[in-house]
C-alpha cells in the first residue's frame, strides 16, 4: 500500500457529569456520592465526517425523568450540565452542526450514553442487537431497574439504527492487510 492513510482526528468531550454512590458502580466502593463524568468521543473521519461514540447527557434527560417511577433516577443519580459542556456547544466550537453528525456508536443504552440522540437529526445509530432486543416490551419500571429511559430515543429510532455484523476476512481486511483469519467489524450501511 502507498500513500498515508487518512488521518481521523478523535476528541474526548465531557457532556455532563453526575453523581450517586461509589459502589453502585465499583465494587467494594465507598457509600459516599462520587462524580461520573458522562464522556463522548466524536471522530471527524476525512470523508465520512463527524461520527460519535455516545453522547453523553443533554437537557432530555430533565423531560425523561420528570414523572413518577423515572424521576427516582433524578433523585438518586443528579446530573450536571454546563451550558458550555452540551453537545451542541462542544460541536460548533469545532466548527460542527448537530445536524452534521452522520452516525452515533452507541455502548449501551444508559441515560448518560444516549440522552443526546434527540438532538442529531441526521445520525444514525448503530448498536448491540441485544442492546436493541432488550427495548422489546420494557416497562417504565424495569427500563429505571436497568438504568434505561426509552423516553430519551427518538421517536425513529427503531427505524434509524443498525447492528454491527462481523464478517470473516478473506484475501485483505478493510484495513488493507493480507490476512486469510482475521475477523474484522464493520458496520452496516442503513
Amino acid at each position: 500500500m502507498t500513500g498515508t492513510a487518512p488521518r481521523i482526528e478523535v476528541h474526548l468531550l465531557q457532556v455532563g457529569q453526575c453523581r450517586h454512590p461509589e459502589w453502585v458502580t465499583l465494587r467494594g466502593g465507598r457509600w459516599s456520592a462520587a462524580e461520573f463524568p458522562a464522556l463522548s468521543a466524536l471522530l471527524i473521519h476525512p470523508t465520512r465526517g463527524a461520527l460519535l461514540y455516545d453522547t453523553g447527557y443533554a437537557t432530555h434527560f430533565d423531560a425523561a425523568t420528570a414523572r413518577f417511577p423515572e424521576r427516582l433516577y433524578r433523585w438518586i443519580t443528579p446530573v450536571q450540565l454546563a451550558p458550555a459542556q452540551t453537545l451542541q456547544h462542544q460541536l460548533a466550537a469545532r466548527g460542527i452542526a448537530l445536524g452534521d453528525v452522520s452516525r452515533v456508536l452507541i455502548s449501551h443504552l444508559h441515560a448518560d450514553h444516549v440522552a443526546g440522540l434527540r438532538d442529531l437529526p441526521n445520525a444514525r445509530f448503530s448498536a448491540l442487537r441485544a442492546e436493541i432486543a432488550g427495548l422489546a416490551g420494557l416497562s417504565r419500571l424495569r427500563g429505571l431497574t436497568q438504568a434505561i429511559l426509552p423516553a430519551l430515543l427518538p421517536a425513529d429510532f427503531a427505524a434509524g439504527w443498525t447492528v454491527p455484523t462481523m464478517h470473516r476476512a478473506s484475501r485483505s481486511d478493510r484495513c488493507g492487510r493480507r490476512s486469510t483469519t482475521a475477523t474484522t467489524c464493520s458496520v452496516t450501511a442503513a
